[in-house]
């Protein structure tokens, strides 16, 4: 997961011009409004990716968004995406990530600490995080392959009952709403969306926040980038 919450998260893919891509089923138990991002903006833009950010109404942070290009099945891609206790291997600032209790084949809790650089107190996050789709490579009238997984992260009410899990490790408690979309375009291609956006909590600046964001993400991403790529040429 990057500095803003990783782990967590559902990918939620092509947006529909002017929907929300926070927009979910996964019902929010906090008090949170949903973000609202108003203009994307492409900050990066290479062969296998693109990043991008926009301002969020009544927020100081804001959104980010990335579109990336896996060349693996979708069945393989998935397999970055552990729901398991652990950090997803290419989130550089995930330091934990712990399923509180699941709920049902597809709905959890987690807890996550993410890394903050110095001098900043490292966050932690509780996520009710759900799955959604099928990596089965069904028939479509449109596209000829029709696949998709998402995974959905937002601020769950259980803050509340691990408030002692952040104030006994000096913790910062934030907030974040995440969407990983995985589509299978072909047998062997596969695109990744993702979408963040975090209230870090704290007296942090959001500009400061701000600054940092697309390299961080772009950071992670070309970590999945290579990771896919080692991967690949380990079965050739």
């Amino acid at each position: 997961m990057s500095w803003f919450v990783v782990l967590l998260a559902l990918i939620s893919g092509h947006a529909v011009a002017g929907a929300n891509p926070f927009e979910s089923d996964v019902s929010e138990s906090t008090n949170l409004p949903l973000p609202e991002p108003t203009e994307w903006e492409l900050k990066e833009q290479k062969a296998r990716y693109s990043v991008y950010v926009s301002d969020v109404l009544n927020s100081d942070f804001d959104a980010t968004k990335a579109e990336v290009m896996l060349a693996m099945p979708i069945q393989k891609a998935l397999k970055y995406f552990p729901q398991k206790n652990q950090c997803w291997s290419w989130i550089n600032r995930c330091k934990l990530s712990q399923t509180l209790r699941a709920l049902s084949e597809t709905q959890s809790l987690v807890y996550t600490i993410i890394d903050m650089p110095w001098p900043l107190s490292d966050r932690d996050f509780v996520f009710l995080t759900e799955m959604e789709g099928s990596t089965a490579l069904t028939s479509s009238d449109e596209s000829g392959i029709d696949a998709k997984i998402k995974l959905i992260f937002v601020p769950s009410q259980a803050h509340v009952e691990t408030a002692h899990l952040h104030k006994k490790k000096g913790l910062v408690r934030g907030f974040s709403h995440a969407t990983y979309e995985l589509k299978a375009l072909d047998e062997n291609q596969t695109k990744l969306t993702m979408f963040m956006h975090t209230e870090f909590g704290g007296n942090v600046s959001a500009g400061l926040i701000n600054s940092k964001l697309v390299k961080e993400l772009e950071k992670d991403v070309k970590t999945l980038i290579k990771m896919t790529n080692q991967m690949k040429k380990q079965k050739t």
